[in-house]
């Protein structure tokens, strides 16, 4: 639904539940969610409320502030409290991404715990490449005074069809859908590959996790399509050396 206000009306978002068990426990819970832009940014605000069965109350929320700076920095800050039994906070948290395309990302983040006492400071930079994403990681903890850092290997293989040969296609090739393409000069025209048509290697194919070449035999497997009903993938044809070769077809959806 939404609040009708003055400049407009806010998105309100509720849901109250009441759960009773066999043995005479009663649960009772309502929250609340809201989101509001605010110039670049979008402010959104949660608000939990909950009654056990020995009668104690809980209430808590977040306020979660996202956007992009004028420097093409994705920024989101985020601060957790509690309304019951006692008013606090109970933690702030600060996010800064900045990506290179589809090449990588630069992460910073800061966090404290205010009931812990505790803050830390992390950094971790991620190379996309065409096999792997390659990721190196620092963070200092500061309740155990604790700094470690690291390298980070992420692969993912899949089966390619038209070989039956697993081959390397980077992380999350089983998270969502794929798509695999095989480039080849086709002579005659039907639209298979016959034992004398040439692959076609060199070929851009945009789309999933990264853009791709194709390989020596004119095949690539994109992956990262998604869990969605549609996904796009194009393929550009200007790396063919002879002019008169034309895509059958440049883009699958």
């Amino acid at each position: 639904g939404a609040l009708p206000l003055a400049g407009g009306a806010l998105p309100l978002s509720l849901r109250a539940s009441r759960d009773e068990y066999e043995d005479g426990r009663r649960f009772a819970g309502v929250s609340a969610r809201t989101t509001v832009p605010v110039s670049r940014y979008l402010v959104s605000a949660s608000v939990d409320y909950g009654q056990a069965p020995d009668g104690a109350r809980q209430a808590f929320g977040t306020v979660d502030v996202t956007g992009l700076d004028r420097f093409g920095w994705q920024v989101r800050a985020s601060a957790a409290y509690e309304l019951l039994p006692d008013a606090r906070l109970s933690g702030v948290t600060v996010y800064a991404d900045r990506f290179d395309g589809q090449d990588g990302a630069l992460r910073l983040a800061a966090s404290h715990n205010f009931g812990a006492g505790d803050t830390s400071i992390q950094a971790a930079r991620t190379w996309r490449l065409e096999a792997a994403d390659v990721s190196l990681f620092a963070g200092w903890y500061g309740a155990r005074d604790d700094f470690r850092a690291g390298l980070r290997l992420n692969l993912g293989f899949g089966r390619s069809p038209f070989t039956g040969r697993y081959r390397s296609t980077g992380p999350g090739a089983a998270s969502g859908g794929a798509l695999a393409v095989q480039a080849f000069l086709d002579r005659d025209g039907d639209g298979v590959r016959g034992a004398d048509e040439a692959p076609l290697p060199g070929l851009v194919v945009h789309g999933g996790r990264r853009s791709l070449t194709t390989d020596a035999e004119g095949e690539a497997v994109v992956t990262g399509l998604g869990d969605g009903a549609e996904a796009t993938v194009t393929i550009d044809g200007s790396a063919l050396d002879d002019p008169f070769l034309t895509l059958a077809a440049t883009g699958y959806a």
